[in-house]
């Protein structure tokens, strides 16, 4: 009958010497050790640890670079206020400069005009003197009734009555006038006011009649009328 076993035959077909063999020990066998992980994507890539130490590099430069903006706006701010106090303070002197300016201005005016007034001679203040009113006669008016007459031609008879001619006058601070008929001498005298008719010769010339206004110790001055005839 056939044997399937082919170890069973194997071991039927041995040498029978095989039992007498001696028996070898076989070497402790380890157990299969897992592979490493594969790198990662793109070749040799950083760890986590790397990951975390970019990172932090970046945040650091990122925080830097604030703190250097953050000191070069208060740099800036600091210089603007300097420049407007320093323009304040410049501003402030050359006004308090000006209004002392003013002030001594003012003083030096002030004391000139205090000197000048100092210096300036007084004036003496006069009263002009007080005149009596004149008490001296004066005429204030002389006319004639005509200053121009016609005479009657020779042909006429002598006894046709002389032409004549009324003289008139007043006067102030007289007591009297004296009348003259062509030339010095006395022809009448009147009152201060009044009037009287006087003949005129008729020859042909002129005749002339002269009142002087008087009072117990002054004359006036004279006024003469002059009455002219023609044929």
């Amino acid at each position: 009958m056939w044997n399937d076993d082919p170890d069973a035959t194997a071991a039927n077909n041995a040498p029978d010497n095989a039992a007498d063999e001696p028996t070898q020990a076989l070497p402790a066998q380890t157990p299969p050790q897992s592979p490493p992980p594969p790198p990662a994507a793109g070749g040799n890539g950083p760890t986590d640890g790397e990951d975390d130490d970019k990172k932090r590099n970046v945040l650091l430069w990122v925080l830097g670079g604030l703190l250097v903006v953050a000191v070069v706006v208060i740099a800036i701010l600091l210089l603007t206020n300097n420049d407007d106090s320093s323009d304040k303070n410049a501003n402030r002197d050359a006004t308090s400069t000006t209004k002392a300016a003013a002030s001594t201005t003012s003083s030096t005016t002030t004391s000139t005009t205090a000197a000048t007034t100092t210096t300036k001679p007084s004036t003496p203040t006069t009263t002009p003197p007080t005149t009596a009113p004149s008490t001296a006669p004066v005429i204030t008016s002389f006319t004639s009734s005509t200053t121009s007459i016609s005479c009657a031609t020779p042909t006429v008879s002598t006894t046709t009555i002389p032409p004549s001619v009324t003289l008139a006058w007043t006067t102030q601070h007289a007591t009297g006038v004296d009348l003259a008929v062509d030339g010095p001498g006395i022809y009448g005298s009147y009152g201060p006011n009044g009037q009287t008719q006087v003949n005129v010769p008729c020859d042909g010339n002129p005749h002339t009649y002269t009142l002087t206004a008087k009072s117990a110790t002054q004359s006036s001055a004279p006024k003469t009328i002059t009455v002219t005839t023609h044929t």
